[in-house]
Order: structure tokens, then sequence, then C-alpha cells
């Protein structure tokens, strides 16, 4: 939310915009330029009227181009701010795939907690590490922003990793596909879902397709409690989720899935050459021609003997 304070610089970019017929949201760098030179002022003043209007963007979900506003402004006396990142770098934190990797996706017990909260903060990780997105754009998401097929968030494409504990779009499919029940407190369906004896390490859950039922869930970032319950009216806090994102990146060394790439298993064929090969499938044609023929046979004697037994059976009436 815009502060207070802020409101009278964008009623100033607001009626400016107005008089020249220009459009306010969004705006473009060479317009907001063209605002600040119309109001000489200092670097405090031009840095607060920027602000404000990059607030009001956001607010709306069209963020202000930031890279091309620095460009713009040139020497100009006015302090862009630069483009953050919620993800937290350095060798006491693990990378975000990692830390997708170490959230818990099954129950083992009858508490569903663990397991929601593991699954929501996975689609948090995306958020906030491929798409980019600050505190309040993160609260802001609805399903509405959610493309299916190909999976996508706000226009952007959620990839498929190597790996099903760590890809993002997995990542993403196996919240949507427990969100709704977690609004209903539809622990019984959470606990099938995400059932232990019906999860495989190598299966892509992002390769199964979803139900539409997430379309129908209230807010895609819901607080959970120590009890797996969720409040449904309202997103995570800020305060929390700044508390989430603090910890998400923290190695815990939990890994529940033990995936390993299948290596293919060798055959005969693999060394052989070309005509070597030629040969050994002309062979292996002759050979099923000779089964299929020898099939046919005994079909054809089965079928015989069928029809003399039912002829001893049922004796015709001469």
């Amino acid at each position: 939310m815009v502060a207070p304070s802020l409101e009278r610089y964008w009623d100033l970019f607001e009626d400016w915009c107005d008089a020249l017929d220009q459009p306010k949201t969004p705006t473009t760098p060479a317009t907001l330029v063209r605002f600040l030179y119309a109001f000489p002022a200092g670097v405090p003043t031009n840095t607060l009227r920027v602000r404000a209007v990059r607030l009001h963007h956001e607010e709306v979900g069209a963020p202000l181009d930031l890279d091309g506003l620095r460009d713009a402004v040139g020497g100009f006396e006015v302090l862009v701010p630069g483009t953050r990142t919620l993800v937290r770098e350095g060798q006491q934190f693990v990378t975000p795939a990692e830390a997708i990797m170490q959230q818990p996706k099954v129950h083992r017990t009858k508490k569903v907690a663990e397991v929601v909260r593991g699954r929501r903060n996975a689609f948090l990780i995306v958020l906030f590490a491929h798409l980019g997105l600050n505190r309040e754009q993160i609260r802001a998401v609805t399903a509405a922003d959610i493309s299916p097929a190909p999976l996508s968030i706000r226009g952007v494409s959620i990839p498929r990793g190597d790996e099903p504990a760590s890809c993002y779009a997995c990542a993403v499919t196996r919240w949507l596909r427990i969100v709704w029940a977690t609004e209903r407190a539809d622990h019984a369906t959470i606990r099938q879902t995400c059932s232990v004896q019906t999860y495989y390490d190598d299966v892509h859950d992002c390769d199964e397709g979803l139900e539409h039922d997430w379309r129908y869930a209230t807010t895609l970032l819901p607080a959970v409690d120590q009890h797996g319950w969720v409040d449904s009216h309202r997103s995570i806090s800020t305060r929390t989720l700044s508390e989430v994102i603090g910890q998400v990146q923290l190695p815990t060394g939990y890994r529940e899935q033990q995936w390993v790439r299948t290596e293919p298993k060798p055959t005969r064929f693999d060394e052989m050459r070309k005509d070597e090969f030629d040969v050994a499938m002309e062979d292996f044609d002759r050979r099923m021609a000779e089964a299929l023929a020898r099939s046919a046979e005994v079909l054809a004697d089965a079928q015989h003997t069928s029809n003399e037994m039912y002829g001893l059976i049922n004796p015709q009436v001469g």
C-alpha cells in the first residue's frame, strides 16, 4: 500500500498526465522523466515522486521497468531502486532447487500440517526465485494468474526439471493439487493425495495433469497453523511471509525423495554394425512368422476339437 505521505506526489503525477492526455497506468520511463523535468526538484523530492509512481504501479500489477527507467534518467537527479531479489546467496544457504527438494511432500502420520506447509513453501520458492516477485506481489497471486497447459504464472513459463524432488513445475502442481482441500479443511483428501503409499520418487507430478478445483481457492498462499488448519479468507501476512522466506533456504539435511537417474541396460544390439543389425532383424521377422504360423495351426486344431466335442454333446436329430 502507498503511504499517505506519498499520495501527494502521485496526485501531482495524475494531474500532469491528465493535462497532457498521457496514460497514468501503465506509464513509461520516458513519460516519467518528462514529468520530473516539468517540476524541477532536488534528489529527495524526485526520488519520492518515483517511489509513489512505482508503488501505485505495483499495486495494480503493472510494475515499472526499473532498468529502463534507470537508463532513461541518466544523470538526472533521482535515485532509482535496484532490482531486488528475495533469493539468498552464500555458502550458508542452499539453492532454490535444493530448498524445494528438502520440503516435505508426503505424510507418514495422521497430521497433515507438515506436508501442507512443505508444499506451500515449495510453491512460494517458485514465486520469489523463478518469477522474482516481491512480498506484496506474492500475496496478490491468484488462481487467475495461473495457466495449467502449458504451466505458467503471470505469463512466465514454469520449467520442468530433471529430478522430480526439485522440479519447479512439480512444486507448483503439488501445491495446487491440495490447495482447495486445505481451504475446506478436508484433511482426509490431503492424506489420500499426499500418501506415501501412492508416491513414487521417479514420477513427475507436473506430468499428471491438474483438476480444476484449485481454481476455487480464495487464496493460494494461506497461513498454516500447527494443526494444518488455514485461514481461507486472508493470504499469509507479510511478517510471516518474511519469516518463511528467511528460513526456506537454510539447509535442513532433509531428503524425502532418493531419486537416481535410471541407466539404460546394455543389449546385444549396442555394438552391432548396421548390416549385422539388419540381418538380426530379418532373422527376428522370420522367427515371428514361424511362431505365428504354428499358433494358427494350434488354434485351428483347437477349434476342430471343440467342434467335435460339441457334436458329441449335442448329437443331431436325424
